[in-house]
């Protein structure tokens, strides 16, 4: 199987190549004329476990232990029409004495009039969410967060088209997608999970390749009253698993797989009094299972947001918001789930807050940020300082902290999990 998933990364790294050399090659003649820039930046990230051993016999404190070069070549044409960039890393995992690489983003810019086009693998962020997503629907990397690698690791890079058309104040930015990518979720060989109880083996099915399971996302933008307004649309499929044994009576199998899922959505955000009011919300609706009676397909939900955020001073920023989720056809839901499960909730929330603090003239930042649910009871908070050194290099140093009430959660299963975690970064 990771023979597969390797070849398939390949091709996708391959055939995203051969989109951007397509565009280099239609460009006109004088475009060829690109001025160059490189930069990059050397890292090292480790992190060690504070409440649980590494996962099997072996006892490891240590569990991150990463050295990365970044190394990001950019380039844009004389008349500023054509531009490409390509970022790359390569990596030293001290933990498994293993070395690989991560072609983070490559990708060719043409603009146009009223329209831009960009080809290739790019991180796409959607939505007005802190570290909640509704209509973000591109794919992320947990294991990055719940690790403390920095924060743009959390994203995870499309293969995909992307176009930007503009008329007056409207935007319409439509995303395209061939090659379907999963979040990365906490992998069993470096956390423990109270909710994996299954002895089951399982495989994992990724969807076909064809025209259907293409992924489209739509956007369109417009200034409402002085507040950003968006509305979404999506079609594709649920970014995390979903689990159904091969055979109900006597499984042997776990066969894991993503679902159709289509998405609707809003947000607005703005000045409000003397702070930023971001609200969102959205459908999602799972395709397969509309009526709520296949208990292996999640069922369709709302979602919605609404935040807060307001400055204090120069130096000090605090937000705060509100998140919750309501299960469509939820008797339904309980009239077929297997017996030996643990049904959901109808409604979950979520309850986010975040304080940052700067010091020595901005040169020292703290930052905490804390999930909570009221209904589930369990909680997950991320503070952390970073300092600058110089105008090149920071280091900063936090803390991944998980808990809750109860075992089959989702921040309370990873209770055995917290850890503290150092990065080190030079930049050029």
């Amino acid at each position: 199987m990771d023979k597969i998933n390797n070849l398939l990364v390949k091709n996708r790294i391959n055939i995203c190549a051969g989109l951007v050399l397509f565009m280099i090659l239609c460009l006109s003649p004088k475009s060829f004329a690109f001025e160059l820039e490189w930069h990059g930046f050397t890292q090292a990230h480790t992190a060690a476990k504070t409440t649980a051993k590494y996962p099997g016999d072996k006892r490891e404190d240590i569990f991150v232990g990463a050295e990365k070069l970044r190394l990001q070549l950019s380039g844009s044409s004389d008349d500023g029409a054509a531009g490409f960039t390509v970022k790359a890393d390569l990596a030293n995992d001290s933990v498994n004495n293993e070395t690989y690489n991560d072609l983070r983003e490559m990708y060719m810019d043409y603009s146009g009039n009223a329209f831009d086009l960009r080809v290739g693998r790019q991180i796409i962020t959607w939505g007005v969410g802190d570290l909640l997503f509704i209509n973000d629907v591109f794919p992320k990397d947990w294991q990055a967060l719940f690790t403390g690698e920095p924060m743009e690791y959390m994203k995870l890079g499309s293969d995909a088209v992307k176009l930007n058309i503009y008329a007056d104040t409207v935007t319409m930015e439509l995303v395209v997608t061939p090659f379907f990518r999963q979040d990365n979720l906490p992998s069993s060989k470096i956390f423990i999970s109270n909710a994996s109880s299954s002895s089951l083996s399982y495989e994992t099915q990724m969807p076909d390749h064809t025209f259907d399971n293409a992924e489209t996302a739509l956007r369109l933008s417009v200034p409402i009253f002085g507040f950003d307004s968006s509305l979404y649309a999506y079609r594709g499929f649920w970014r995390s698993p979903s689990g159904a044994p091969d055979d109900v009576s006597d499984p042997t199998l776990l066969i894991m797989s993503f679902s159709p899922l289509a998405e609707y959505g809003f947000s607005v955000q703005g000045n409000v009094a003397t702070g930023v009011l971001s609200l969102e919300g959205g459908y999602y609706d799972s395709v397969d299972d509309r009526d709520g009676t296949d208990p292996f397909v999640p069922n369709s939900q709302w979602r919605y947001l609404v935040g807060f955020q307001k400055q204090f001073g120069a130096d000090t920023v605090i937000s705060a918001q509100y998140y919750g989720e309501s299960m469509v056809n939820y008797e339904e839901y309980l009239n077929n789930a297997p017996e030996s499960a643990m049904p959901v909730k109808q409604n979950h929330q979520y309850v986010t807050l975040r304080f940052t603090r700067f010091f020595i003239y901005q040169t020292l930042k703290f930052n905490v940020f804390g999930y909570y649910s009221p209904d589930e009871e369990d909680y997950y908070v991320i503070p952390e300082i970073r300092y600058t050194l110089t105008d090149g290099m920071w280091t900063a140093i936090g803390a991944n902290i998980f808990g809750g009430k109860k075992e089959y959660t989702f921040f309370g299963q990873f209770d055995k999990n917290d850890n503290v975690y150092a990065v080190l970064r030079y930049e050029f």
